[in-house]
């Protein structure tokens, strides 16, 4: 009563006009700023509730909207183990890159988890349509979200910079560019996860502290914390994406392939482009009247943009894989002979072998095999022997006839291509 009787004789509405004062602005304007002076955040809600039911205002939801997300989520956590079992099944392996995809996978898994349970309960609607324990156990999940979401990120920042240490040719310049990359993302990263934990003191108020604005807890802005953040993001999302170019483009290999490379690694601009769209988001944090509604797109975008660099990140183990498994992706030569035992004649099996394979030799060339290329060993001939179950021979013929033997033999022509040539046979 103290806030809207006050306002009526400042608007064209009459006191007992209840229909202009639902739609004058002006009204709800004023009103709007006097409950945020002389009252509680708890009473505030109990108000604006009232008074939209008295102005029969429509219940919006968006709720709907924060399952989108989950079209990049739910791949993304996919591809986190698809890449473990693609260097392990095909390397024989896993190096300091792949063990930090698997904090990077728990991690993802509890900030994904926490942050649609706290984006369900209060978000995509109107704040007055919240009661305050919703808004409280909302901005609980949230807390816990956002510090498993800014470890996570960082994470998979590492890994993908330590990747190219691996599979880039060992330059001191370059390594040195790696390693300063890693610390501007582990540093900051750090310090970010201590502010965030701490930001109010005592800890609670982060969550509950919306209800006594007068309390004693001491906060830190987090507007400057989602600043700052934002900001880092997107210089590290820079660098990993500039940061290989030069050394995709020195590598010898056909065009083709050279530019089907460069453009694996540069889906990496993706990162780069959900940290600015989030960054545009961000900017109404913690001034927005109506928060449950207006920051909406902001959780969307930050469930998007980590989703994005874990699918970047995981893209080349992946690829490699489906190369190896998908017909229209291994090599055209390849094809099974089949020797029987009767006779002396050969028999040439057009049906080609995608799975049983496990590679007797350690790759030399690994950045090579990495990338999906076979291009063998740059300094000269090489052979390569593979040696493999022919599962669907041992349906067909006679015991004995098991063993499929691929050798490759790779012979440097020119300075820049590199022909190989295949004879194949069988064990019999």
């Amino acid at each position: 009563r103290d806030c809207f009787m006050p306002s009526i004789p400042l608007t064209s509405c009459g006191i007992m006009n209840g229909t202009c004062m639902c739609l004058d602005n002006t009204f709800q304007a004023l009103a709007s700023e006097c409950l945020s002076q002389k009252c509680s955040p708890v009473d505030i809600l109990t108000t604006l509730r009232l008074e939209a039911e008295g102005c029969h205002r429509e219940k919006r939801s968006r709720k709907w909207s924060l399952l989108i997300p989950l079209l990049f989520e739910v791949p993304a956590w996919f591809f986190i183990w698809i890449r473990l079992y693609s260097r392990w099944s095909l390397l024989g392996r896993w190096d300091l890159d792949d063990w930090l995809m698997f904090p990077v996978g728990a991690f993802y898994t509890v900030s994904t988890v926490f942050s649609h349970y706290g984006g369900h309960m209060a978000y995509g609607v109107d704040m007055w349509t919240l009661e305050a324990y919703q808004v409280t156990q909302s901005s609980k999940y949230f807390y816990i979200s956002d510090l498993f979401y800014l470890v996570a990120l960082a994470l998979t920042k590492i890994s993908m910079l330590w990747f190219y240490l691996r599979i880039f040719p060992p330059n001191k310049h370059f390594r040195f560019l790696v390693y300063a990359s890693i610390a501007i993302t582990a540093i900051p990263t750090t310090a970010l996860v201590f502010l965030n934990i701490f930001k109010c003191i005592p800890v609670h108020s982060v969550w509950d502290g919306w209800m006594n604005p007068y309390s004693l807890a001491r906060c830190f802005n987090s507007q400057i914390l989602k600043y700052v953040s934002s900001g880092l993001n997107i210089v590290q999302d820079l660098i990993i994406f500039l940061l290989p170019m030069g050394s995709l483009l020195r590598l010898k290999m056909d065009n083709r392939s050279k530019w089907g490379i460069s453009l694996m690694f540069g889906l990496g601009i993706l990162i780069l482009v959900t940290s600015c769209v989030r960054l545009k988001y961000i900017t109404s944090y913690g001034t927005a009247n109506n928060a449950s509604w207006e920051y909406t797109d902001t959780i969307i975008w930050t469930g998007l943009e980590l989703s994005v660099v874990i699918i970047v990140a995981c893209l080349p183990a992946i690829w490699l894989l489906v190369k190896r498994i998908l017909p229209s992706a291994v090599s055209r030569n390849r094809s099974g002979y089949i020797r029987q035992t009767s006779g002396g004649k050969q028999r040439v099996d057009k049906r080609r072998i995608f799975f049983g394979t496990k590679k007797i030799e350690k790759e030399d060339n690994e950045s090579e095999v990495e990338l999906g290329l076979d291009l063998g060993d740059r300094r000269g001939g090489r052979v390569r022997t593979h040696i493999s179950t022919h599962r669907r021979s041992l349906d067909d013929y006679p015991v004995g006839n098991g063993i499929r033997v691929d050798t490759v033999l790779t012979t440097l022509v020119t300075m820049s291509r590199i022909d190989s040539f295949d004879g194949k046979g069988v064990m019999g």
